[in-house]
């Protein structure tokens, strides 16, 4: 019988210790699942008031959690005494990559069926003595011990080569034991406090995996003197990937592509799979990203099965906006999507966006977040802040943490950019952890009393409904990630950069992905809708743009190459189809866009546009066109085409100015809150403002209405629709609003 490619990992295992593990789940053989049934909590995720929360038993708990690599009696009631109730333990004293361990308490997996329970009751005991009426989230490394590799020669260091191990039955089966072990010892003994399982693996224990492609290789360059030298690569293939690879495929006999194929792109920056070297390389990266995937689901069927479903399972995965370029290939999050779909996962995580953290930024996630919440799960936003000094940010090794301020930055900088990430969750309705990563990072009281003021914004948050009100949505795709070549910034300019902009465009917006597109469009009405990085669109989703989404007076905006490439080749035609315009191909670099005067005068030279050598080259042309801008050497790049119930825009690069897209937006319908550089927060009772860029902060409001001031309490009232908020400079505030906005 032949394995499925997708389901090769799911073929049952049967191992000396009775342990079955099959598709369907894990039973324990003769082992008692006593400790289950005497000693357990009911633990959910629910939707109150428009907003994930968790509950457990007939207890419901805002979304607000602490964790720290160095839980200790001070920080752990310092959070618990400003109202923090959930609280992250990570069990593990595996070296991180600063090359400390991820706990003080030690390691209590040492061996095969072999464990130090007091290395958990120790740090257990901590918690429980300094935060009494807390309830526990337990994160658990599932990753390759020294001893393990020791006494399994021929696996791999999972922790920077997942990919290579995700897909090795034995290490499957030796994880899903040792998860029967701990958590059973974990449930018996806490139970009552654990209202969650966190999986970690791979590098910083987010699911990141390196490249390894090879288990060794020389790199070394070769010349007789006569010529300049050549690279040369003597390589030891890695079996156990190789071997995985060939499951994955249903090809047992296949073998790891060459180096060159992996990198290969026929077609400018597209991989042309009607060609051998590129259809490899598509193969290759698809395995390495979704055998990451593949392994979390496993291990969540796992948990799940072990607590009966009782308690919440959770992970770091799925970092688009980040993992760009060389690392979206790399690194193994363009799995995430299998991930989220997952009944076993409840939560994901991920820390705030890392580029953003300054004064002048404005705060943001690393995930198509709207499309956790349209899946009923929680998201969790870490705030990994890192503002120690002196020698509290000195790690035992020597090594320096660093900090994300300067020294100098004044306290209060810093405490309005944590704000900052707050509010903005507030927005989009999920939840948020404070990570104390080695300690010291809130012992200032600023900083601790900020932790307070949160806590009780939250709570007089608790009763209201409150709803995401955005216009404008945005989608991204992630199996056209994998036609991309790595090299290229196309990805950097249409995603990552492109969201920061969305950010200052003074009115609120959506983020998912494409594979979401019916679900979000079913339930909400945008105005203007953005494609990003579409360049292979399946013809259920082809019929659904043209049937459902151009109508009603919506604004369609695709970039670069929109439906250009087909199951088997790459069409013009087809793009224009999606268009609706005249498409020109060249193979040559796509330059700068600049931007005439058509949207706004006042744009006129703005430009924008790819710095590495992206092509094809595409340009629009059609009767009705408005042109916005064109290429630096000649073409139409930016363009609208009106139709009678619908507008279609191209942009033939990514990182359209926030200011572009504000225009775009105002020609759109959509309500503008805010004209000037700021970065606002907006849902329909909350309008948030980190003022940092303008002189004054002025809100524009759909109607007039009156509000409080959220941190402070102050009622304000707007006149002629605007609100005119007296900030300091540095500080994010937000207005509580009596009513809902209507849009």
């Amino acid at each position: 019988m032949k394995i499925k490619r997708r389901s090769f990992i799911h073929k049952t295992v049967t191992g000396s210790t009775g342990i079955l593990l099959g598709g369907m789940g894990m039973y324990a053989g003769s082992c008692s699942n006593s400790f289950i049934e005497n000693n357990n909590i009911n633990c959910s995720i629910i939707n109150e008031n428009g907003e994930a929360k968790v509950k457990i038993e007939n207890k419901v708990f805002d979304p607000m959690a602490f964790r720290s690599f160095s839980p200790e009696p001070y920080n752990i009631k310092d959070f618990y005494n400003s109202g923090v109730r959930l609280m992250g333990i990570l069990h593990s004293g595996m070296p991180c990559t600063l090359g400390v361990p991820y706990s003080q308490y030690g390691e209590h997996w040492i061996g095969p069926g072999k464990y130090d329970f007091s290395k958990i009751d120790d740090q257990m005991k901590v918690f429980l003595d300094n935060a009494p009426e807390a309830y526990f989230n337990i994160k658990l490394m599932l990753d390759t011990r020294p001893w393990y590799l020791n006494e399994n020669p021929g696996c791999r260091n999972s922790y920077r080569e997942l990919s290579s191990m995700a897909g090795n039955e034995n290490w499957r089966k030796d994880v899903a034991k040792y998860l029967k072990d701990v958590i059973g010892y974990l449930e018996k003994n806490y139970g009552d406090r654990i209202y969650a399982y966190t999986l970690m693996a791979g590098s910083s224990t987010e699911w990141y995996t390196e490249h390894n492609y090879a288990a060794k290789s020389n790199i070394y360059y070769e010349s007789d003197g006569s010529k300049p030298p050549l690279l040369k690569i003597d390589i030891d293939r890695n079996s156990l990937k190789e071997e995985a690879y060939g499951k994955w495929l249903n090809k047992p006999d296949v073998k790891l592509p060459p180096l060159d194929s992996l990198e290969h792109t026929s077609h400018g920056v597209f991989r042309d799979i009607s060609v051998q070297k590129d259809k490899e390389g598509f193969d290759y990266w698809q395995f390495q990203s979704k055998i990451v995937g593949d392994a979390a689901c496993y291990f969540a069927e796992i948990v799940k099965n072990i607590t009966q479903g009782r308690k919440l399972t959770g992970l770091f995965y799925g970092y688009l906006t980040l993992l760009t370029g060389r690392r979206s290939l790399c690194n193994g999050h363009l799995g995430f999507e299998q991930v989220w779909n997952s009944p076993h996962f409840d939560m994901i995580y991920g820390p705030c966006r890392y580029e953003t953290r300054q004064l002048t930024d404005a705060s943001g996630y690393l995930v198509p977040v709207d499309s956790v919440t349209l899946r009923g799960k929680l998201y969790f936003q870490e705030i990994d802040y890192r503002f120690a000094v002196g020698d509290k940010r000195i790690l035992e090794n020597g090594h320096d943490l660093g900090r994300t301020h300067t020294p100098e930055t004044p306290i209060n900088v810093s405490k309005n950019c944590i704000r900052r990430e707050f509010v903005n969750t507030l927005e989009k309705r999920t939840g948020m952890w404070w990570f104390d990563f080695f300690g010291y990072n809130y012992i200032d009281p600023t900083l601790i009393n900020e932790v307070v003021d949160t806590m009780s914004v939250r709570e007089r948050l608790k009763e209201i409904d409150i709803d995401k009100i955005a216009e404008i949505a945005i989608f991204t795709d992630t199996e056209s990630q994998f036609y991309l070549n790595q090299d290229s910034d196309v990805d950097d300019k249409n995603i990552a950069r492109q969201i920061t902009e969305f950010s200052f465009l003074g009115a609120p917006h959506d983020s998912f992905t494409f594979s979401d597109l019916e679900r979000a469009c079913d339930k909400k009405k945008y105005k203007l809708i953005f494609f990003l990085n579409t360049f292979k669109i399946p013809e259920d989703k082809l019929t659904y743009i043209e049937t459902k989404l151009k109508k009603d007076g919506r604004t369609l905006v695709f970039l670069y190459a929109p439906g250009y490439i087909t199951d088997d080749a790459f069409s013009v035609d087809r793009m224009a189809s999606v268009l609706e315009m005249e498409v020109k191909c060249e193979m040559k670099p796509t330059r700068n866009i600049i931007m005439g005067k058509s949207l706004n005068q006042e744009l006129t030279g703005t430009a924008f546009g790819y710095k590495t050598e992206v092509s094809p080259k595409f340009s629009v042309d059609d009767d009705n066109l408005t042109v916005f801008g064109e290429y630096e050497d000649g073409g139409n790049a930016f363009a609208l085409k009106q139709f009678e119930n619908y507008n279609m825009c191209y942009a033939g690069s990514g990182t359209i100015p926030f200011r572009v897209l504000r225009e775009l937006a105002r020609n759109a319908g959509v309500h503008i809150y805010y004209e000037g550089n700021d970065p606002i927060y907006v849902n329909s009772r909350l309008v948030g403002i980190h003022h940092v860029n303008d002189k004054d902060a002025v809100i524009h409001m759909p109607s007039d209405c009156g509000g409080e001031v959220l941190f402070g309490g102050e009622r304000i009232v707007s006149a002629n629709k605007k609100f005119h908020l007296n900030l300091e400079y540095g500080e994010m505030n937000a207005i509580l609003l009596d009513e809902a906005i209507r849009v």
